[in-house]
Order: structure tokens, then C-alpha cells, then sequence
């Protein structure tokens, strides 16, 4: 949409233009200029207040040029209060624009630095000031501009587009044109410079807007429109001065002299526009850089790797605050964060490793287009080293954790139970008669036993139990949160469930012994592979007793 869009602003522009010199067909250049401006900031679907009122200001002054356009198509050129209140109307949604618009800030140093394109403004309404407050938009025009002026501080900062430039370049040439109109306005023939400079003013706008809203980077475009647009204001001006009847005296050759100051302060702001830009790249590519390198191993535990991707979407926001969350792929999508409505890819390798979420499309696009390899090759990389953990931490026949996995996982559960006093309970289940399937079956229906008691004790289990292979028939669980009473009713559940369970070809319910010990807080994670001994040991009381049955450690 960028390219298609930005095209229809420039062919529309230069229509406005082409306009101005057709002669009879001189009324429809002002109205397509202004229509422009409202095409531009609309297909960008603007979303601040600031654009939103900027919207409604373009479509005001829109109805005034086409109002204008059918007087003058009529042959008057008074105005009617249809023309007076949609100016008024325009003037009122720009200003509150403008004072909305990102980052703007009042500063001497770039008042001292506009101080002569204000001067040309002064100048030639002071020249005619009887009929400039006759017209009264010369001074309404002229204060836009003053209330435009700050908000060229973020482009000089590198916190905003070079479409900044364009949008203030904008108000100072119909600031100008207003002025020059005033000034000569008993001149035959004024009317024709007066339309170029005004549907300048407009295209300026219309493309400042475009790129504001759009966020592409155009240094040299927006330095070569400037100039070009400064040079053409000029010529109308020389042109109003030199061939339509006025001398060429000292004022004239003063706000020429001003105009080349302006062209001149437009090239060295667009080159202090850049550099900004490069030192704060500069900045964001070093902070990327150390941001991507700080990502660690992914922890292959859901909610521990949720943590860690919260912290990492955390630090990404402090550089892009419109990010909402991120999408990784992995065997299902893992959400953190929310979903927004512009999505970008993160690609290693040709494959998607997942999508950042933005409110919006992000103004550092430039930055993140230059990043994203790297941040989605240590995603990738991430994903894979935790996939490596996971698989030495498993257990490949029952996919839960091994007693290597229990070593690492146990501590941290240990660690969390101590710093929220919480009890911890470990019991440990023994399949009765499985010799007698292995022998009776085979080992690979022993496998089948062995995976359906797995799959029972996950699907009764919570986010932070841990279940794991202790060897052979033998299974650990440990319980986090819970009392000897809460794992007796987890044991039940799990006995209910594994009789409801089904192995082909066994023609008998499996059923299981176990031992129960803990109940209170863990000093140590040695205490709890104590409470792991006891269980074993209540265990074998409980199949010295008949088995299918449970024994608690007293």
C-alpha cells in the first residue's frame, strides 16, 4: 500500500501543479492540491488525536478550495460564509494538530534558527499592513506557522520523520504566499503566483504527511522537495516582483535574500536530521545487540518459559513501547503477551520463528528490519538448546522427567516451597504383577503399562508437580502445595483413573502400590530425596501387604 499510495500523492500533487499553468483550467488546481492533503493523511488511517483533527482541518479547507473554485468558475471572488467558516473551520483542527503532534518542544535555539523565515512573513505584512488586516488570513497563516515551528524539534532529534520538515516547510510557504498576496495585492496578475505558492504549500503538506504517518525513511527526498519547493516560491516571488510591474527595490531583493537563507537552513537541518538519525541507530543497534545476546536457553517447563520470554518482551518494550507481545512457534504457538494489530515475522534460516505484536506499525521499523535476523537466529537457537535440555532431562519411553531431570527441576521446586512456606509431599508408585505382564505379554506391552501410568499421573497433576521416572516400574511424584491428605486423594484419583484404563492385550486392570511421605516445608532438596527413601520403604510395606494399596511414612 506504501508504494501505490505515496505514487497517487505525488501524480496528484503534480497535477495541482500542471493546473496552475492550464489558464482556464486554473480553478480545479487548488482543490485537487487540498484534496491531496486529506488522500494522503486518510489512507495512512490515522490513529492520534493529533492526525485525526489534522484529518478533519484538511477536509474543512478541501470544501473551502472547491467552494472557491465554482466562485471563481462563476467569475466572483468574493467570499460567502461557506468559504470564511470552512477556513476558520481548517485553521482551528490544525492548530489543535499541531499542538498535539508527538514530541514537540519549545526551544531557543531553534527559534533563533527560524528567526529570518519569520522575518519574510513580518516583513511583507508590514509592508502592506492596512490590507493584511483587511484579509486577516496573512496573520492567521502567519501564527500557524509560529504554532507549526515546534514541532520540527523531534526531526531534528531523530524522534520523528523528515516528513516533519515538509509538514512546517508547509505552513511557511502559506504563510508566505498569504504575505506576498497582501504585499502585492494591487498588483495585476498576482493570481496565478499566489495559486502556485498556496497549491505548493498544499503538496508539502500532503507528502510531510505521508511520510509522517507512514514512517519511511527519506532524507534526500524530502531535502530535494524542500529545495525545489523553496526555488519555485522564489520565482513567484521574482516573477510577482520583476515582470508583473514592481520594482526590484530593496525589500524585494531582501526577501529573496531571506528565501536562499531558508533553502539553505532546509539543507542543514535535513543533514543534522540524518545524522541524528545514524547516532540514535547507532544507539538502538547496540542496545538490540546486547538485548539479543542477554536472551538465554529457553527453560523447556511451560510456565518457567513463560517467565522468561515475559522478561525478555518486558526489555523489548523499553524499546519499542508499541509492542503488545510475542507469538513463538514451537510444537503449539506460545502467546506472551498480547495479540495487536500489526504482526511481524521473525525469520531464521526461511523458517518463522514466530511474530512480534504491535498496536500498530512501529516507527523503529527501520532498526527492527535490521535486528530481526539476529533476534529470531538466538530465538531459534534458544529453542533448540532447550529442546537438547528437555531431552536430557526426559525420560524417552514415559516423555516425563528422568532422575537427571528431578536433580534440576526438584531444587528450583525446593527453592519456590521455602520463599512461600508452602508443604511439599512426594509419593512413589510401583505397577503391581509387572514382571507377570512382561512375561506373560512381552516388554512391549510392558512399555504400553508403563506409558498409561505416565499419562495418568500428568493429566492429575499441576503446573509445578513433578512426575518422574524412578526406574524401572517405579514412578516419583512430587507434590508442591500439598498437604498428606491433598496426595492421598491425588494417589485415589490416579488408582481410579489407571483401573478406567485400558491396555490391549492385558485382560486385567492394572493397579498400583505406593508410599507416601513429607507433608511440611523442605529445608534441603536433600531432605526431600530423604522423604524419597521413606516412601520406597513405606512402598514395599504396602506390597508386603497385599499390594494395590497405599502406605503412609508415620
Amino acid at each position: 500500500m506504501r508504494s501505490w499510495s505515496f505514487g497517487i500523492v505525488a501524480a496528484a500533487g503534480l497535477a495541482s501543479l500542471i493546473a496552475t499553468f492550464a489558464g482556464a483550467v486554473t480553478v480545479i488546481g487548488l482543490p485537487l492540491a487540498a484534496a491531496t492533503v486529506v488522500f494522503a493523511i486518510a489512507v495512512s488511517r490515522p490513529r492520534g488525536w493529533a492526525w485525526r483533527f489534522a484529518l478533519l482541518g484538511s477536509i474543512a479547507w478541501m470544501v473551502e478550495e472547491i467552494a472557491w473554485a465554482v466562485k471563481r468558475y462563476s467569475g466572483f471572488e468574493t467570499a460567502t460564509f461557506l468559504t470564511d467558516a470552512s477556513y476558520f473551520t481548517g485553521v482551528v483542527l490544525w492548530c489543535a494538530a499541531l499542538l498535539l503532534m508527538r514530541g514537540r518542544r519549545l526551544r531557543t535555539s531553534l527559534w533563533l534558527l527560524m528567526l529570518p523565515a519569520l522575518a519574510i512573513v513580518v516583513w511583507m505584512l508590514a509592508v502592506q499592513t492596512s490590507t493584511s488586516l483587511e484579509l486577516q488570513f496573512p496573520y492567521i497563516d502567519a501564527l500557524m506557522l509560529v504554532v507549526a515551528v515546534p514541532a520540527l524539534e523531534p526531526a531534528l532529534r531523530g524522534r520523528a520523520s523528515e516528513g516533519r520538515v515538509l509538514i512546517v516547510l508547509a505552513f511557511f510557504i502559506r504563510a508566505v504566499g498569504s504575505s506576498a498576496f497582501a504585499w502585492l495585492f494591487d498588483t495585476t496578475g498576482l493570481d496565478a503566483g499566489a495559486t502556485l505558492v498556496w497549491i505548493l504549500a498544499y503538496v508539502a503538506l500532503a507528502v510531510g504527511a505521508w511520510l509522517e504517518l507512514s514512517g519511511e525513511p527519506a532524507q534526500m527526498f524530502v531535502a530535494a522537495s524542500s529545495v525545489i519547493a523553496l526555488q519555485m516560491v522564489a520565482g513567484a516571488t521574482v516573477h510577482a516582483v520583476l515582470l508583473i510591474g514592481r520594482p526590484l527595490e530593496a525589500r524585494s531583493v531582501g526577501v529573496l535574500l531571506l528565501l536562499g537563507y531558508c533553502q539553505l537552513v532546509v539543507l542543514l537541518i535535513i543533514a543534522y536530521t540524518q545524522r541524528m538519525r545514524w547516532t540514535k541507530a547507532d544507539r538502538e543497534l547496540r542496545a538490540w545487540s546486547s538485548l539479543v545476546t542477554d536472551l538465554g536457553t529457553l527453560d523447556p517447563d511451560a510456565a518457567d518459559s513463560t517467565t522468561s520470554l515475559g522478561r525478555f518482551v518486558r526489555a523489548l518494550r523499553e524499546r519499542i513501547p508499541s509492542l503488545r507481545g510475542l507469538v513463538l512457534h514451537e510444537k503449539e504457538d506460545l502467546l506472551v503477551g498480547e495479540t495487536g494489530t500489526y504482526a511481524y515475522p521473525l525469520v531464521a534460516g526461511g523458517t518463522e520463528v514466530g511474530r512480534l505484536h504491535f498496536d500498530g506499525q512501529p516507527q523503529q521499523l527501520d532498526v527492527l528490519d535490521a535486528v530481526s535476523p539476529f533476534l529470531a537466529g538466538r530465538l531459534r537457537q534458544s529453542q533448540l538448546a532447550a529442546e537438547w535440555v528437555d531431552q536430557a532431562l526426559a525420560d524417552p519411553l514415559t516423555s516425563i522427567l528422568n532422575r537427571r531431570g528431578f536433580a534440576v527441576r526438584a531444587g528450583r521446586l525446593v527453592g519456590m516451597a521455602q520463599a512461600n512456606s508452602v508443604r511439599m509431599t512426594v509419593v512413589m508408585f510401583d505397577i503391581d504383577h509387572f514382571k507377570r505382564v512382561n512375561d506373560f505379554y512381552g516388554h512391549g506391552v510392558g512399555d504400553d503399562a508403563l506409558q498409561a501410568l505416565s499419562k495418568v499421573l500428568q493429566s492429575n497433576l499441576r503446573p509445578n508437580d513433578l512426575a518422574i521416572r524412578w526406574g524401572g516400574e517405579e514412578f516419583v511424584v512430587v507434590l508442591y502445595d500439598a498437604t498428606r491428605e491433598i496426595a492421598a486423594e491425588v494417589v485415589k484419583r490416579v488408582r481410579s483413573d489407571l483401573r478406567d484404563k485400558k491396555v490391549p492385550p492385558i485382560d486385567w486392570s492394572l493397579t498400583f502400590s505406593a508410599g507416601l511421605a513429607g507433608g511440611t516445608t523442605p529445608a534441603s532438596l536433600a531432605e526431600v530425596e530423604s522423604w524419597i527413601d521413606d516412601a520406597d520403604t513405606a512402598l514395599r510395606r504396602a506390597k508386603a501387604a497385599g499390594r494395590d494399596r497405599l502406605e503412609v511414612v508415620a
